[in-house]
């Protein structure tokens, strides 16, 4: 049984605390080619697409499927409510997520988005996006590479759910108290919080897990959740001859207003070129790439490198 206290119960708190404790990576970078480069510079934007269209979909169900297994159906009507609203596929293709690593100068990631071609990868202040995305109502996760971890998250959470419905129907509490934490038993605000706080970490699990043999790839993942596009400015693009839907993710600086939220940084901080190929003149294209980088509106202070690895590097077997 778990404890009557503020971080068993709220499961948001808590795995905000956990999120923090783990070893995270200083910068996260996002791999592309120089077509993305120019794109996201020009426009100081990131682009998350519809889930619809990554490389591989089971990965996307996988998480909706276990959060249906594990805590819908049994007996959290409030958190039920939210869930049924939409269908396993409207969740992922009103999904949109933009990818990221947190692996630097990383052999597999130059050939997976370069496709043969030279590479570049953006590198991003970790805490400054993480900022910059709760203030633009992105998630930003980590990705999860074992089932058993995602099943243990989920069972945590159902756990506290049923904790929680037991002490809203404990009759010594009083329904005057001001409203904290955890909210005053058997009031109607209290029990939709504590709803509305378990769904937002379950919208936002869903688009964490991935397939365990990518697990060196350390990704991570900006995600705009499925019933958080109401009141975004929704767009599309072709990709593979099929309209893909995205949401531009903005990198500028956000300046404060009046005294309200403080300002925050742009969070890139280097652009890193990958492996030069033959006959291609690493000054040459480092030029362009600084020319880019110092005409972009979040160019400022942004420094340009090479990576270190051979554009035929192999790697022993």
């Amino acid at each position: 049984m778990l404890r009557h206290d503020p971080m068993q119960i709220n499961s948001t708190a808590y795995w905000q605390f956990y999120e923090r404790s783990r070893s995270r990576p200083g910068m996260l970078w996002h791999y592309t080619d120089i077509e993305g480069l120019r794109g996201i510079l020009g426009s100081a934007t990131l682009r998350a697409s519809s889930a619809a269209h990554m490389n591989d979909l089971k990965e996307m169900r996988i998480g909706p499927a276990e959060i249906s297994r594990i805590v819908i159906g049994k007996g959290h009507r409030g958190i039920e409510e939210y869930w049924n609203r939409f269908t396993s596929e409207q969740m992922v293709a009103n999904t949109c997520i933009a990818c990221l690593s947190g692996e630097f100068d990383d052999l597999s990631q130059w050939r997976g988005y370069a496709a043969g071609r030279q590479g570049f990868a953006l590198g991003f202040n970790y805490a400054d996006l993480e900022a910059l995305a709760e203030r633009h109502q992105f998630c930003l996760v980590r990705c999860i590479y074992e089932r058993g971890e995602l099943v243990a998250r989920l069972e945590r959470m159902a756990e506290e759910m049923t904790e929680y419905e037991r002490v809203l129907e404990m009759p010594d509490g009083d329904p005057n108290r001001p409203l904290g934490w955890p909210p005053a038993p058997q009031t109607a605000r209290g029990y939709a919080y504590a709803n509305w706080d378990w769904w937002k970490q379950l919208r936002s699990i869903a688009p964490q897990f991935k397939h365990h043999a990518f697990h060196n790839e350390h990704e991570y993942r900006l995600v705009v959740p499925y019933d958080a596009l109401d009141g975004m400015t929704v767009k599309t693009r072709l990709k593979n001859g099929e309209e893909c839907r995205y949401i531009e993710f903005p990198l500028e600086v956000v300046r404060s207003h009046g005294g309200g939220d403080p300002p925050l940084p742009a969070p890139l901080i280097a652009v890193l070129m990958g492996p030069v190929p033959r006959g291609v003149s690493e000054k040459d294209t480092f030029n362009e790439i600084d020319a880019l980088v110092r005409q972009s509106k979040i160019g400022s202070g942004v420094f340009v490198t090479s990576s270190d690895i051979p554009f035929d590097y192999e790697p022993e077997r």
